[in-house]
């Protein structure tokens, strides 16, 4: 933060002040997702992908497939139960589990509308890889569907048919992609390596010299031999032209609060002798409430990804801070002194690798 303050001095007592700073805030983290780009038993929906239209053409045929099956074998049911059709024997001979095919079709349907999609649109963003077990599990469902199928003379359901499996995986930068995809709900512009460079939140303050014993005297202030006390009070607004977080940002880190605020702060000097004195100063900043975006969580409790994340207004209120400052201060000689040397160091965020269950 690089500030810029104009000082004006109204009376001898009385003193005003803007601060208007220059922020800047810089994200450089990474996320990375299947790092060595291996064991992944799902991938990009190849419905989504340049060649979407035929994938979509393809999975709707299997599913077109299944359904007229499905029909066909309610049709029979339906038909069977006039004592004078013929060539009912299997649905005779197994009703309930004609009735319980049908139902598994429709199941089968669904599930499959819902992961890979149908003839018009896609399903899930990411399906099963080609040669995983997954996949290979649901080849198998659909071959065992035509086998029960066949029991009762229905052929619909062609041999080696099965939905559009995906055939790339999403590598260590897949996290970026994922986020900025909008089949997947996220909506995020990007993660990470952000930076906001601009004008903070501007103070505007008033001071009111309430006591000094030292008369506005420098000179008198560093030679007094005896005790001596000033202080002030100041009164002031600050205006929050920061701005909020950016929603389209995961890891924005921005530049002020972004929020009207009441400010006091009294400072008070207290002089031993020469050598010693001390310095007080209580802040306060009352924020005002207000009404910023935010994006709705990601994770709901029925899954990973709920529904698609969109921003949305919401109340928020800050909470008032307060700080407490004393600086004890020595001097040694007429041009040496010991002042306070605060010194932070950086601080860093660990995070260790899990597996999900």
């Amino acid at each position: 933060i690089a500030p810029l303050a104009l000082d004006y001095g109204v009376t001898k007592r009385l003193s005003l002040r803007v601060v208007v700073p220059y922020a800047e805030s810089r994200d450089v983290s990474q996320l990375v997702l299947n790092r060595n780009g291996t064991g992944a038993n799902v991938g990009r929906n190849p419905a989504y992908e340049t060649t979407g239209a035929a994938v979509r053409a393809s999975n709707g045929a299997l599913i077109g497939q299944i359904e007229s099956a499905r029909a066909a074998l309610a049709a029979e049911i339906a038909r069977c139960t006039n004592a004078t059709a013929s060539g009912c024997d299997a649905v005779r001979a197994n009703p309930a589990g004609a009735q319980a095919l049908v139902s598994r079709a429709q199941q089968t349907r669904s599930h499959l509308v819902t992961v890979y999609g149908d003839g018009t649109r896609g399903g899930s963003p990411v399906v099963p890889l080609t040669g995983s077990t997954v996949h290979a599990a649901v080849v198998a469902g659909i071959a065992a569907l035509r086998a029960d199928f066949g029991a009762f003379g229905i052929t619909n359901i062609a041999a080696g048919v099965q939905p559009a499996a995906a055939t790339v995986v999403f590598g260590p930068g897949g996290i970026g992609t994922i986020a900025g995809d909008t089949s997947f709900g996220v909506g995020y512009r990007q993660l990470g390596n952000t930076r906001r460079a601009g004008v903070g939140d501007v103070d505007v303050t008033a001071t009111l010299l309430l006591f000094d014993s030292f008369r506005a005297d420098q000179v008198k202030r560093l030679l007094s031999p005896t005790r001596a006390v000033r202080s002030n009070v100041t009164l002031g607004w600050r205006f929050g032209t920061a701005g909020a977080d950016r929603t389209e940002d995961a890891f924005d880190v921005p530049i002020g609060e972004g929020a009207n605020a009441l400010l006091v702060r009294s400072t008070t000097d207290i002089l031993f002798n020469r050598w010693a004195w001390v310095s007080a100063t209580v802040r306060a900043a009352q924020p005002m409430a207000d009404r910023i975006a935010v994006s709705l969580p990601l994770r709901n409790e029925a899954g990973t990804f709920g529904a698609p994340v969109s921003a949305v207004s919401a109340a928020r209120t800050l909470g008032r801070r307060l700080d407490v400052e004393l600086a004890p201060r020595m001097s040694i000689g007429r041009r040496r002194s010991g002042y306070r040397f605060p010194r932070c160091r950086a601080t860093c965020a660990a995070a260790r690798a899990f597996r999900p269950r």
